[in-house]
């Protein structure tokens, strides 16, 4: 029963965590686009001050998120198929296979899942990082430029 009360606060966390991030992204939108509708044709939607500051005002939701689930992994928390053999698993539907893998010393479903705890925080921070740096608005010109190319309007 506890595990269940667990999972279902983790699932809760995660369900309001990209409530907040879509209202952000939302809001900076409706804002940039009420700029560009008042005449102002210089204003940008989106802008790192901007995406900051939204970022910012999610982050005790992200950071309370993975104290959550660190908590969750410390009380030995894991998912339903932890235990399954992984053998059986296709290598061609499930590319988790290889962070699956149980290893021959310790316990297995542990080690797994701080891994892969591990692997989203530093995916998390990359991404952030890159919004920072200004990668964001390289990756959306380019996928821009791709769609009116594709289509012909450019």
């Amino acid at each position: 029963m506890k595990k269940k009360v667990l999972l279902w606060i983790q699932a809760a966390l995660c369900v309001l965590l990209f409530a907040r991030l879509a209202s952000v992204f939302l809001g900076i939108y409706l804002e940039g686009s009420a700029a560009r509708a008042a005449g102002d044709v210089t204003a940008r939607i989106f802008t790192r001050e901007k995406l900051g500051q939204g970022l910012l005002r999610a982050l005790p939701l992200l950071a309370s998120n993975i104290a959550f689930l660190l908590c969750c992994l410390a009380a030995g928390l894991s998912g339903e198929k932890a235990g399954r053999p992984v053998l059986t698993r296709s290598l061609a539907r499930d590319p988790s296979f290889f962070l699956m893998r149980p290893s021959a010393v310790g316990d297995s479903s542990r080690s797994s899942a701080v891994l892969r705890a591990a692997l989203l925080v530093l995916a998390a921070l990359l991404i952030i990082h890159g919004v920072f740096n200004g990668s964001l608005l390289d990756a959306l010109y380019k996928a821009i430029n791709i769609c009116t190319e594709c289509i012909g309007l450019g």
